[in-house]
């Protein structure tokens, strides 16, 4: 799931069988911080097998990301977008995007600002030697005309795929992983920074390890302007373990890595604000200062996988 939040609304998206199902949620400000549904639409244009994973937020809209698969006979996924209303969930455009090969072709994530929404994920794209075949694939979807514009980024002998992605104007931060070997396969942190209308990245890092790693979410803090990365590291037991990373705006620096030994994954960072930053986790979620710096921590019940909002407004 992909939550935002816009003042008191949260905006999900819910797979329920085979059903895209984008939901409204929203909850009083004041106890017992009530909670109920507002509306819940299903989307399943193609009647078979769709994922929804992103949702994003502007002005009076929401912007919903994922695929849907063209074919019964094999994996032909397209990229798929809808614009929906943000009172009563109402259709107002959507896009399918085909790709000249078949293949796994999915959206993760997605943001909006006053021209455009960007969404990232991954495409089939066999001109790399195999079986290093998926680049790191963006959609620039122009708001007023509802067009996009297809980039793929930095094609090489890696299998990269992004999951998330976060601006607070330019550049573009992406999270995700990058496949270096295999089989069986190990799965590196891809971090980049790149100008968003042209796909050209400014800057890329792949930290190659000796076990998996990847990067689920990434979040700008807003009073920093620093790119907070979650996601997990494999430790010298083998064992998964929380990862975060700070990064300078230019990607020069690391501000701080691996705030934590805690076992599991970290999913989903959020800011007040402050510019303290909350990571949401499968063991609970810690609460950072700006410079990274820990300051609490708070646990529930094992086997819950938590993603916490970031913000907008509307």
């Amino acid at each position: 799931m992909r939550f935002r939040l816009a003042n008191s609304i949260l905006v999900t998206v819910m797979l329920l069988s085979l059903a895209v199902e984008p939901g409204l949620f929203v909850w009083s400000q004041t106890p017992p911080y009530d909670l109920k549904i507002i509306w819940v639409k299903v989307s399943n244009p193609t009647s078979r097998s769709e994922y929804t994973y992103g949702v994003c937020l502007r002005d009076q809209y929401l912007y919903v990301v994922g695929f849907e698969n063209q074919t019964d006979t094999a994996i032909n996924y397209a990229w798929r977008i809808e614009q929906r209303s943000l009172v009563d969930g109402s259709l107002i455009n959507n896009m399918s995007i085909s790709f000249t090969y078949n293949g796994d072709n999915r959206l993760f994530d997605c943001v909006a600002n006053d021209t455009h929404v960007i969404a990232v994920g991954r495409y089939y794209r066999p001109t790399t030697p195999a079986p290093y075949d998926y680049v790191v694939g963006l959609a620039v979807v122009d708001r007023s005309t509802f067009t996009a514009t297809i980039y793929y980024v930095n094609p090489d002998t890696y299998d990269d795929t992004a999951y998330s992605v976060d601006t607070n104007s330019t550049p573009l931060y992406l999270a995700g992983s990058s496949r270096y070997s295999g089989p069986p396969y190990d799965l590196d942190t891809l971090t980049m920074s790149l100008n968003p209308q042209t796909g050209y990245v400014i800057s890329r890092k792949v930290r190659i390890s000796t076990g998996n790693d990847e990067l689920f979410s990434v979040a700008v803090n807003p009073v920093t302007g620093e790119p907070w990365f979650a996601g997990y590291y494999t430790g010298g037991d083998g064992a998964p373990r929380w990862g975060i990373r700070v990064y300078s705006r230019d990607f020069g620096q690391v501000k701080a890595s691996d705030l934590t030994d805690a076992l599991g994954h970290a999913y989903s960072i959020a800011f007040d604000a402050q510019g303290n930053a909350f990571v949401a986790g499968s063991t609970g979620v810690r609460k950072y200062s700006s410079d990274g710096t820990y300051l609490r921590n708070v646990t529930y019940v094992s086997g819950i996988k938590p993603c916490i909002t970031r913000a907008a407004s509307l």
